[in-house]
């Protein structure tokens, strides 16, 4: 007759796979979850894929930035700025005193520059360029901090207790 120890069986209230009983709410709660789970992970793969595509202000390029940040923590660049200020009193305007800039008119604005090759550059590069760099370093020294996301432009503000800086292309406001 064969093993009937690989097949679920089914008397009652009761289901048994192999030789573990198994009540059947229980195994039809653990399908609707892996069923819930399998639809939201492919909703979640559909809106990133369809955000890739378009970076016009939407949130997901605030996410965008935030993994460039978090995956640049480590740059040469990021870590030479942040050893320059992780002890300075005002950390925030340190950061924005030691890393130069200077719009460049002439560049690609589809792409964004890495940490790196922007201070190789002596900071010329475009808003996307001066913000990922500013973020990561913030970001790398526990600064709060976030991407501000404006149709065809880029800045990032950063807060320290009650005062909220704005670190916009050459500006520097504090509110």
């Amino acid at each position: 007759m064969g093993d009937n120890r690989r097949t679920a069986r089914c008397n009652g209230k009761y289901a048994r796979i192999g030789n573990i009983q198994v009540s059947k709410k229980l195994t039809i709660i653990i399908l609707i979850i892996s069923l819930d789970i399998f639809i939201a992970s492919l909703f979640a793969l559909a809106f990133i894929c369809y955000d890739e595509k378009y970076h016009d202000g939407s949130i997901s390029l605030t996410i965008f930035y935030d993994v460039l940040a978090y995956k640049y923590k480590n740059d040469p660049a990021v870590i030479d700025i942040s050893n320059i200020c992780m002890d300075k009193k005002d950390i925030i305007q340190c950061i924005y005193n030691n890393i130069p800039f200077t719009y460049d008119n002439d560049r690609d604005n589809r792409t964004i520059m890495i940490p790196k090759d922007f201070m190789d550059l002596e900071g010329k590069g475009i808003c996307r360029d001066i913000s990922l760099i500013r973020l990561a370093v913030l970001r790398k020294l526990g600064v709060k901090s976030t991407i501000v996301v404006e149709p065809r432009h880029v800045f990032v503000r950063a807060f320290e207790g009650d005062k909220v800086y704005e670190l916009n292309n050459e500006f520097f406001v504090e509110y």
